[in-house]
């Protein structure tokens, strides 16, 4: 007897959010049932994609339901707060900027 896929586990870049195909290569134009790892039971689902954090942590793994409702987001957190560390600061308008700023916004 043939199990239904009742779950499914969707790569994306930690840094844009961009849908991945596999770690590495970008799902342009493509749908999300097309990319997805379709799995029959909660746990393989989850140990598939604590496997891929595991091996990729730029990736983070969105495990939904069949009908597309989040379950769980699965990322490692040492490699997205590097991501959020590696941002640069954006430097602090000038005071001329700022009054400038004010008036065009009316206050």
């Amino acid at each position: 007897m043939k199990q239904i896929a009742k779950y499914r586990v969707l790569l994306a870049e930690i840094q844009t959010g961009v849908l991945l195909e596999s770690p590495g290569v970008r799902a342009i134009n493509r749908q999300r049932e097309e990319i997805a790892h379709w799995f029959a039971d909660l746990e393989a689902a989850r140990a598939f994609a604590k496997a891929t954090i595991a091996a990729h942590p730029e990736v983070e793994c969105h495990v939904q339901e069949a009908s597309g409702q989040s379950i769980e987001l699965v990322r490692d957190v040492d490699a997205f707060e590097r991501v959020l560390d590696s941002r640069p600061e954006e430097p602090m308008p000038s005071w001329w900027r700022r009054i400038r700023m004010m008036f065009t916004r009316g206050v």
